[in-house]
Parts: structure tokens; C-alpha cells; sequence
């Protein structure tokens, strides 16, 4: 996260609200987005994150501006280092496994993708 929000200037903070976790606001000039971040060792048939009421009704006020970050583990090197999105109805709803498949990037294109969000 530093590298990424010294590089553009953009600010990062937690998002302190009761019972929403790990969930950070990235903010550059009147430009904001929401991202959650997520944590699996393999991919199972349905992705689908465990919310709490508080963050289900986060994600439902800002669903045009929240992603997750589902960060991948690779079981030869015990590193995530892939990764995908997921847009706010995902997380509610699930994602199955042959999208998140497809929507598979590396740390580095992800980063791009994001710093693109604020040009």
C-alpha cells in the first residue's frame, strides 16, 4: 500500500467503522475508492466471503465504489501472489470459480489497475 499511495499521491485509510474490517479507502483529489482485502489458500467452487451485517451494509451504500482484493495462495512457493477482483455484489453473492479464474492478474497489473482508477 505505501509504495503505491507515495508513487501517486494517493492517501490510504482504514475505514473505522463498528464491525467492518479490512476495508481501506483509497482517496486521491474528490476520487475515492473502497477495497477490501481477502486471503484464500485454493479456489473452491463458489468464493464468498464471510461479512458481518455492518459490512454487507457497507458494501451495499457504496457498491459502485468497493472492490475486493482476493489475494490467491501458490501452493509451490506458499505466496500470494495472484490475485482478483471482486465488485461489491461478488462479495455479497459469491463468485464462482471459473471467473475468478479468469480474472486471475499479478500483484504488479493490479497495482496499475488501480493507480489507472485516479488519472
Amino acid at each position: 500500500m505505501s509504495t503505491l499511495s507515495m508513487l501517486e499521491q494517493i492517501t490510504v485509510t482504514a475505514v473505522k467503522t463498528s464491525g467492518v474490517k479490512d476495508i481501506y479507502k483509497y482517496a486521491k483529489d474528490q476520487q475515492f475508492i473502497y477495497i477490501k482485502y481477502n486471503f484464500v489458500s485454493e479456489l473452491s467452487e463458489l468464493i464468498k466471503l464471510k461479512l458481518s451485517t455492518e459490512e454487507t451494509c457497507f458494501i451495499q451504500q457504496h457498491h459502485k465504489h468497493v472492490y475486493c482484493l482476493t489475494y490467491l495462495k501458490n501452493k509451490w512457493t506458499g505466496n500470494y501472489d495472484a490475485i482478483f477482483f471482486m465488485g461489491g455484489l461478488e462479495m455479497i453473492n459469491g463468485l464462482d470459480r471459473y471467473e475468478a479464474n479468469k480474472h486471475l492478474k499479478s500483484l504488479h497489473m493490479v497495482a496499475r489497475v488501480i493507480r489507472t482508477t485516479f488519472l
